[in-house]
């Protein structure tokens, strides 16, 4: 039983480590080409608009 806890802990903190590199990583750059990404170039501005945001909201968080 403490192994199987072991593992379940490591995997937990396995998939913590993987989401921080996917938001340090990834984000920044989809944030700035969202064309990449499949979405539209304003894609962006129009959600920090939808929020009562600026256009350039999310671009200056990164």
């Amino acid at each position: 039983m403490a192994i199987a806890g072991l593992i379940l802990g490591i995997l937990i903190l396995l998939l913590f480590i993987a989401l921080i590199v996917f938001a340090v990583t990834v984000v920044p750059d989809m944030i700035n080409n969202p064309q990449n990404y499949g979405l539209p170039a304003d894609f962006w501005q129009d959600a920090a608009e939808s929020l009562g945001y600026d256009r350039d909201f999310f671009k200056d968080m990164f």
